[in-house]
C-alpha cells in the first residue's frame, strides 16, 4: 500500500509520507506513522482521528464497509484472514470486556479456581442431598417471572391484557357541547391543562383570553388519566331550606310588585305571617270554598296586605266621623279630587 496516496478513512486528509531511519541498525527501513488499519477492508486511519475518536477502532466492520467485508469473508468459502479471524464483529462500536483491564482481575479468577475445587472435593466427601432437599436461590428475574407468571396462549387472561394496555394508553375522546369551556373540561377530568392544549393543538391562551377556539374543534383527546370529578350532591335537607328561602325572596318581591311597597321590611313581615299553619289552613278554606286551587305563600301574603289595608281605611273612616267636623271643608275637596282610591288611603295615614 502506497502511503502518499492513500487518504485517511475518518477525515479523507493525506496520510503523511513514509520516512526513512537514519540509525544504522535500521537503514533502509520505514518508520511509518502510528496508523490504525481496519480489520475488514484494511483502510488507514490517521493518529488524530483515532485520538479524537478512540471508537473509531472498534468498529468491526468500519463505516465504510457498511456491509461488511469482514463478515462476508467470515464463511467457509472463503479464506478467513488472521486480522478477521482475531477480531470479533462489533457493528456499534461500543467498549467490550477485552478492551478494559482493571487491576485484580487475574486474582478474582485465580479466588474462583480455588473455591470451584475446594466445592469440588467437599461435593465429593459428602453424600449428595435428595432433590427435594436442593434449593437454590432464586434471581430477581426468577422472582417476577413467579409473582406474574406469563400466561400461556390457550387462557383467557392472554386475550384480556393487551387490551387493558391499549385502553391505558389510548387517549380518550371528549364531545364538544355549546357550554363547554376548556377550564370546565379541565376541572370535571382533573387533568393538566397545558397537557390538554398540547395533546389537541390548542394554544394556551384557549383556557383565559380566547376561549372561543374550543368551539373549533368537534370533539377533544383526553390523556389517559384522565378520570370525571364526582358530583356533589347535598343531603336533602339543605335543598329543601335552600328551595323554601328561595320561595320566599320569590313571594317578598312579588308582594312589593302587585302592592307598590317600598318597604322591604313589610314585605318580609307578611311573607313570614302567611307561612304560619292556621294562615295557611285559613287560606285553603277560603280558596275551597270560592271553587279555587290550591293557594301559594304570595297569594296569602298579598291577600292578608290588602285586609289590613281595606281594615286601616275603614278604621279612618270611623275615626273620622267621631271625632268632630275638624277641617271638613279641606278634607271633603281633597276627597272629591282624590277620589277614594285605596292607594291614596294608604299614602295619607
Amino acid at each position: 500500500m502506497y502511503l502518499s496516496t492513500t487518504l485517511c478513512l475518518a477525515c479523507s486528509s493525506s496520510l503523511p509520507p513514509p520516512k526513512r531511519s537514519t540509525s544504522q541498525s535500521s537503514i533502509g527501513v520505514l518508520s511509518q506513522p502510528a496508523l490504525f488499519t481496519t480489520p475488514c477492508c484494511q483502510r488507514l486511519i490517521c493518529s488524530s482521528c483515532i485520538k479524537a475518536n478512540p471508537r473509531l477502532q472498534r468498529y468491526n466492520p468500519c463505516l465504510a464497509c457498511l456491509g461488511g467485508v469482514a463478515l462476508v469473508r467470515s464463511t467457509p468459502s472463503l479464506p478467513t484472514s488472521s486480522v478477521t479471524h482475531n477480531r470479533v464483529a462489533n457493528v456499534d462500536g461500543a467498549v467490550r470486556d477485552r478492551d478494559t483491564f482493571v487491576l485484580g482481575d487475574d486474582e478474582d479468577e485465580d479466588s474462583e479456581a480455588e473455591l470451584d475445587e475446594k466445592l469440588e472435593t467437599d461435593g465429593a466427601a459428602e453424600p449428595s442431598p435428595p432433590a427435594k432437599a436442593i434449593q437454590r436461590p432464586s434471581t430477581p428475574h426468577e422472582d417476577l417471572e413467579i409473582q406474574h407468571p406469563i400466561p400461556s396462549a390457550g387462557s383467557p387472561d392472554s386475550k384480556e391484557e393487551p387490551v387493558t394496555a391499549a385502553s391505558q394508553s389510548t387517549p380518550l375522546k371528549y364531545h364538544i357541547t355549546k357550554t363547554d369551556t376548556l377550564q370546565g373540561i379541565v376541572l370535571r377530568f382533573r387533568v393538566d391543562p397545558y397537557e390538554l392544549c398540547r395533546l389537541n393543538n390548542l394554544p394556551p391562551s384557549t383556557l383565559s383570553t380566547t376561549p372561543h377556539l374550543l368551539h373549533t374543534r368537534r370533539f377533544l383527546l383526553l390523556p389517559p388519566s384522565a378520570h370525571q370529578a364526582p358530583i356533589y350532591r347535598e343531603p336533602p335537607e339543605v335543598a329543601r331550606a335552600r328551595e323554601e328561602r328561595r320561595g320566599r325572596e320569590r313571594a317578598e318581591k312579588r308582594l312589593q310588585t302587585m302592592t307598590k311597597e317600598v318597604d322591604w321590611r313589610v314585605a318580609k313581615a307578611y311573607v313570614a305571617l302567611a307561612e304560619d299553619q292556621e294562615e295557611e289552613e285559613e287560606g285553603a278554606r277560603k280558596m275551597k270554598e270560592q271553587g279555587m286551587g290550591r293557594t301559594t305563600l304570595e297569594a296569602r301574603a298579598i291577600e292578608r296586605y290588602f285586609d289590613d289595608d281595606e281594615w286601616e281605611a275603614g278604621q279612618r273612616q270611623v275615626g273620622g266621623s267621631t271625632s268632630g267636623m275638624v277641617s271638613s271643608c279641606g278634607r271633603s275637596k281633597d276627597n272629591e279630587k282624590e277620589g277614594d282610591g285605596r292607594w291614596w288611603k294608604w299614602g295619607s295615614g
